[in-house]
């Protein structure tokens, strides 16, 4: 299921810049950031959360965003965290770091 979605990313964007890492599926690089799935359990749901970041002028800038989706599992979770992060990047680019 979650390389249905990566697939579907890559469709989406058009890009083929998406890796698939073959162990951990809640962190990949994206147009040169790093993007990590980072859901917050409330109550008994997950909430949307992570983080993106990239390497700027030889230091690391991150950039934490939480949003108010919530979903029954932590793999729904992070699917839906990862693709958030990917239309964070796509609309605002590195003014999210300013």
């Amino acid at each position: 299921m979650i390389n249905r979605f990566y697939k579907f990313l890559d469709r989406l964007f058009g890009s083929k810049k998406i890796s698939f890492p073959s162990s951990d599926h809640s962190s990949i690089s994206y147009k040169g950031y790093s993007v990590r799935a980072d859901p917050e359990l409330q109550g008994n749901q997950w909430i949307t959360a992570g983080r993106i970041s990239k390497e700027i002028n030889g230091s690391i800038k991150e950039y934490r965003f939480v949003r108010g989706d919530f979903h029954a599992s932590k793999e729904s979770a992070n699917e839906f965290s990862i693709s958030k992060a990917c239309q964070i990047i796509d609309l605002e680019g590195e003014k999210i770091f300013e």
